[in-house]
């Protein structure tokens, strides 16, 4: 029975668990855009893998032309004497001397790490997963891997990618320095770092390099990054080491903290400054405008107190007199008001 799904639903390290545990032998196809990605398991253990750029047999084939310098119609024809079956083309490989024993486990052992890794580098897609009952034509030289150890690898890949980009980009033109040494045509399968050396000229780009390298883009920034740290090579445009730029990066990174800090802090004094010279203020106007109705309410009463007296005064001027009298002076003679009355 098929297993098909979405990467939405699963990751591909519980996918690739779940076919582990159950011990299953089959192959697993993850189609992502316009790319795809497989993986060969026997009995739970991935024996092979591939992308639509990159497989075994096209990474077998650029090693035996751009490195052994053989023909690629050579290369073919072996190939269509082994019926296309890539399993029996390596056994032939090494009766014929094309390539040692070791030499063909490095390589088989390295292409298959480094592709199935590859796999994880796809984020989304479809799956399906197909049982097979004969694997045995992908089997070389008996080489699996643990599903544990490839997605551990691939995990630690991920995470070191993130931070090289960070610091190696496609267009840049790496060139040599004074430590720079290699020897002549180096193997890409045991001698890696001066593989990749070999193909720096100062002109040629990153992405460039990865085009023509026979190992996967992932080891080839790995390697330009490791000798970039090492002040063995260095970009043309950046004068800095890795670490250097990293330390660099640091610093900004802190010194911008620092100056965000210092105009937070800023900030947050100045407005208590002007809460306080507000709040003052607003106190001062509360205190003056307080003040004036307290006077206001004084004079009032106290002007409200003279006409009660006035008024009286001409009330009982009346009873006296028998007819009002509105002269304050004859009011004053007469000791019914005061001139203090009046005034107010």
């Amino acid at each position: 029975m098929a297993l098909r799904g979405s990467l939405h639903e699963f990751e591909l390290a519980e996918i690739f668990q779940l076919i582990s545990h159950e011990g299953k032998s089959g192959q697993f196809v993850l189609f992502c855009k316009d790319s795809e990605a497989f993986v060969i398991f026997y009995k739970g253990s991935i024996v092979s893998a591939g992308t639509t750029e990159h497989n075994f047999q096209s990474f077998l084939f650029k090693y035996l032309t751009d490195y052994k310098h053989y023909s690629i119609e050579e290369l073919n024809e072996l190939l269509y004497l082994c019926r296309g079956e890539i399993r029996y083309f390596t056994l032939e490989l090494v009766n014929r001397k094309y390539l040692e024993k070791d030499e063909l486990l490095m390589l088989v052992q390295t292409a298959i790490e480094d592709l199935a890794c590859e796999t994880f580098f796809l984020k989304e897609g479809h799956y399906r997963f197909d049982p097979l009952e004969d694997i045995s034509e992908y089997i070389i030289s008996n080489i699996s891997f643990s599903v544990d150890a490839i997605t551990m690898e691939a995990m630690r890949r991920i995470d070191e990618f993130k931070r090289i980009e960070r610091y190696i980009r496609p267009n840049m033109v790496f060139s040599y320095t004074n430590k720079a040494s290699f020897s002549h045509s180096p193997s890409p399968i045991k001698d890696p770092s001066n593989y990749i050396l070999s193909l720096i000229d100062g002109k040629t780009t990153v992405a460039e390099i990865c085009v023509k390298s026979i190992l996967l883009p992932y080891r080839v920034y790995e390697i330009l990054f490791g000798l970039w740290q090492n002040s063995i090579i260095s970009p043309l445009s950046i004068k800095e080491s890795p670490k250097q730029l990293e330390r660099t990066v640091l610093k900004r990174k802190t010194f911008s903290s620092f100056v965000r800090k210092l105009i937070c802090i800023s900030t947050v004094c100045l407005w208590i400054l002007i809460c306080y010279f507000i709040s003052l203020n607003y106190k001062n106007i509360v205190i003056k405008e307080k003040e004036i109705l307290r006077n206001k309410i004084i004079k009032e009463l106290s002007f409200s107190k003279s006409a009660q007296k006035i008024k009286i005064a001409n009330i009982n001027y009346f009873i006296l007199n028998g007819y009002k009298f509105s002269i304050n002076d004859s009011l004053i003679s007469k000791g019914l008001i005061s001139k203090r009355d009046i005034c107010k």
